[in-house]
């Protein structure tokens, strides 16, 4: 049975599932992430067919009946994504002096190729062959799809490439994007993660089924301090570090560099907003 806040007394109330309890007596509770949601909340009275002003849109809100926490426990194969989660939009860190939501801004820069189709958006729900225009959709969100023609030239060994021993790249085109996250409190305090998946049934209808999840090398085997400690190490014990590159990994399909392994990622010249080369008898603003 549900209970009720005392908006009086009552702030924050947590509660444990099941599962979590049992965890918590065998000494393993160790959560790793947590998110807060706003999904009770009716900003906007058109929806429940009320018509009121701004101060009046606070009144309600802070003075409307809270339920307190209930709780479910449900396992679910990370592959298969659940459409109908009942908390589908977390909080973030948006910026308080902004009016806009949270966005992307994403720009080739330099020498990079340029988006070649027109970006669409798409989701990623459970019936995935029927939501190219967003009609049902993972998290009610929409993906944006960024497609970019890349060319190599490249010397082989042999008339035909699939009889080559030796292929040398001679050139390649790269993409080289600026990311940014924009409306947000405070782009410093947070990262971004990268996924690489490759299309593996294109007759598929349904994500996991037509995407195919790349695994990254393990980076921190390649610094400075991990080759060090690779002098130590036997043959066996080095392979086992080094797996075997394969098609399953992210590395033997391209080269993927974030931030300082980038070369050549300085940032492109921003236009100044006052010219000197506009007009000789304009007037100088104060």
């Amino acid at each position: 049975m549900a209970n009720f806040f005392n908006k009086k007394q009552d702030v924050l109330e947590i509660q444990l599932t099941k599962h979590g309890k049992v965890m918590y007596s065998q000494g393993d509770f160790n959560p790793e992430y947590y998110s807060f949601y706003d999904t009770d909340i009716t900003y906007d009275g058109k929806y429940i067919g009320e018509t009121e002003i701004q101060n009046d849109i606070v009144t309600r809100i802070k003075g409307a009946v809270s339920t307190k926490s209930l709780y479910k426990f449900q396992t679910f194969d990370n592959n298969e994504r659940q459409s109908n989660h009942i908390y589908k939009r977390p909080l973030g860190n948006s910026q308080l002096t902004k009016s806009k939501a949270p966005a992307w801004k994403i720009t080739p820069i330099r020498d990079s190729q340029p988006i070649s189709e027109d970006i669409k958006y798409q989701g990623s729900g459970s019936n995935y062959t029927s939501n190219a225009s967003g009609s049902t959709i993972w998290y009610d969100q929409m993906i944006p799809l960024l497609s970019f023609d890349v060319g190599y030239k490249y010397n082989q060994d042999a008339p035909v490439l699939a009889e080559s021993q030796i292929v040398d790249i001679e050139e390649e085109e790269r993409i080289l994007l600026q990311v940014e996250e924009k409306n947000v409190l405070d782009k410093r305090l947070a990262n971004f993660e990268i996924e690489v998946f490759i299309e593996d049934d294109v007759k598929a209808t349904n994500f996991s089924g037509q995407w195919k999840q790349l695994q990254f090398i393990n980076r921190e085997l390649i610094s400075e301090e991990g080759l060090i400690n690779l002098l130590n190490e036997s043959d066996e014990e080095i392979e086992g570090r080094f797996p075997p590159l394969t098609s399953n990994m992210v590395e033997y399909w391209l080269d993927l560099r974030v931030d300082d392994e980038i070369i050549d990622r300085s940032k492109p010249e921003t236009p100044e907003i006052y010219r000197k080369d506009i007009s000789p008898s304009g007037e100088v603003c104060d």
